[in-house]
């Protein structure tokens, strides 16, 4: 048996009763009483003597098992489709390998039960005072039917409660550090929606990570032809029915758009066709003429002009909105609505100049004027359109690289005012450089790792000015990359999650102030994973 390491056995059958079981195994071992105490107690400090004083527990697995004659399990990823009369499968494992951890099994359990109260200290802490037990004494095996943790149903409730999902909450997690178990910060769960990861491989399979708050469930969705030589890959709302579509660009300059269908495939149609023989770039998408579904713009490098595909929900219409110099080299082009008339708008920077030139959609093209102008003699990068100040309108931000300094060109509707918001360190290389709300209060943040050191730096807006503060530290090592952003924890805070080179999926939780950071699961490394999205899958 390795270090930090339990064995849990599963299996099914029928119950006769009870839908779930669970607890910890025995053993059986002969030796000297050293190696008789390492196997009990795993080395950890509490696990060894008299019943009545340990104090912690170190099993080396246990076994869970659930009923199969039960019809009403719910297997889904997706918590608000669970039936009234089903019981989430999901907390019905927790709940027994909490068991299994020694949950109302271990003497380290039963050594802080009084009367028909658990006292342990951590509990205590969360809950507000001794948390009320099933039973009295070693009878006590779970926390009192109903009982509640910040407004949530505990896991470790006795009785499944139908028609929800019941993960761990902070108190279940404080009663099992009370049993001796290290416990790191658990992730904040909040009551969704959850976004999703979607992502096609070089295979051409359209796959998801479906959250379920604390982890990715992985679901296979279509396929599509990978010797159609895909251009562009973007995602979006195309028909406006709050759910995340994708659209691809063909090598023959076909639009293929997949319609989300419940969350479980895509529905492909052709929608329109460009021009193959023009290099299309800045293929961005946006809701431009503000009837609630998603458009795509495109530039015609040869020409300058600006190309939108209006979406009706079931095709696009083709019309020409603006024309920018060609002659010009356009770089930091982005998307975003700088006047706050809800309508999607495209700002860009002339590199051999810095002017910032921003077309205001009007509907039905893009009205195009100088908005402010930076400094050619910097390097800028790093460059976001988000709404840092939190009026309404989105601004640009960016970071000159050699000196470190945040600047953000703040919209007042007709230019971009200029600003120092804040400096970075430019003796240390910023990778993965993120800008989302991370602590939900309506104003743009940016995330930010040290290359060097993995450290996750957050610059909060404060409306004016960032302030940056040390969040959580990732290896830096892992090979990193896929890096998204997203509330994948349902909480309204934004997420970061990212895959290692070993295919590992990991989420970086915002608690508003800091990151937790935890493993959500796995994508295969056999393919490749050129376009990856995060968005509203159901």
């Amino acid at each position: 048996m390795p270090a930090n390491t339990i064995i849990i056995y599963a299996g099914g059958s029928s119950l006769g009763g009870a839908i779930g079981i669970g607890g910890p195994g025995g053993f059986n071992a002969s030796g000297d009483q050293v190696w008789l105490d390492t196997i009990e107690g795993r080395g950890k400090p509490g696990t060894l003597g008299p019943a009545n004083q340990q104090t912690a527990f170190a099993p080396w697995g246990g076994s869970v098992e659930f009923d199969t004659s039960f019809s009403d399990w719910y297997f889904g990823a997706d918590s608000s489709a669970i039936q009234p009369t089903q019981v989430d499968f999901l907390s019905a494992a927790e709940h027994e390998i909490a068991h299994v951890l020694g949950f109302g099994t271990a003497n380290s359990w039963t050594n802080l039960v009084s009367g028909s109260t658990f006292i342990g200290p951590n509990a205590e802490v969360e809950y507000g005072g001794p948390v009320p037990t099933d039973g009295a004494g070693s009878a006590a095996q779970h926390w009192a039917d109903g009982t509640t943790d910040q407004g949530k149903h505990c896991t470790m409730d006795p009785a499944f409660n139908s028609g929800e999902r019941e993960t761990f909450t902070p108190l279940d997690f404080a009663g099992l550090q009370d049993l001796g178990w290290n416990i790191s910060q658990p992730q904040p769960v909040g009551p969704g929606p959850y976004a999703a990861i979607v992502g096609v491989n070089s295979a051409g399979g359209w796959w998801a990570g479906v959250s379920a708050g604390s982890g990715f469930v992985n679901q296979f969705l279509t396929n599509w032809n990978p010797a159609l030589n895909w251009q562009k890959v973007v995602s979006g709302d195309f028909n406006g029915d709050g759910r995340m579509d994708v659209a691809g660009l063909s090598s023959t300059g076909d639009w293929w758009v997949g319609l989300n269908a419940g969350g479980s495939t895509f529905t492909w149609s052709r929608w329109t066709q460009w021009n193959p023989s023009l290099t299309w770039v800045d293929v961005q998408v946006g809701e431009f003429n503000g009837d609630g579904k998603a458009d795509i713009i495109g530039r015609a490098l040869q020409y300058g002009q600006w190309w939108a595909a209006i979406s009706n929900g079931s095709a696009f219409s083709n019309s020409l909105w603006a024309v920018w110099n060609p002659a010009l080299t356009w770089v930091n082009v982005k998307v975003g609505d700088f006047n706050g008339d809800h309508r999607a708008d495209v700002t860009g920077r002339v590199l051999q100049n810095g002017q910032w030139w921003t077309g205001l959609s009007t509907g039905a093209a893009f009205a195009t004027s100088l908005w402010t102008t930076w400094n050619t003699a910097l390097t800028w990068v790093d460059v976001h359109a988000a709404d840092v100040s939190g009026d309404g309108q989105a601004d640009i931000v960016g970071r000159a690289l050699e000196l470190g300094q945040w600047w953000v060109g703040q919209s007042n509707g007709s230019a971009f005012v200029n600003k120092l918001w804040a400096v970075w360190s430019n003796s240390v290389t910023w990778v993965n450089v993120q800008v989302a709300d991370f602590n939900n209060d309506g104003k743009a943040d940016i995330a930010g790792m040290v290359a060097q050191s993995g450290q996750w730096w957050i610059a909060k807006s404060t409306g004016s000015a960032f302030t940056s503060t040390l969040w959580g530290v990732w290896s830096p090592s892992a090979g990193w990359s896929n890096f998204l952003v997203g509330d994948f924890t349902g909480d309204g805070k934004m997420d970061v999650a990212a895959r290692t080179a070993g295919g590992d999926w990991w989420v970086a939780a915002s608690t508003g102030s800091s990151f937790v950071n935890a493993y959500w699961g796995t994508w295969s490394t056999g393919v490749n994973w050129p376009d990856i999205f995060e968005g509203k899958l159901t």
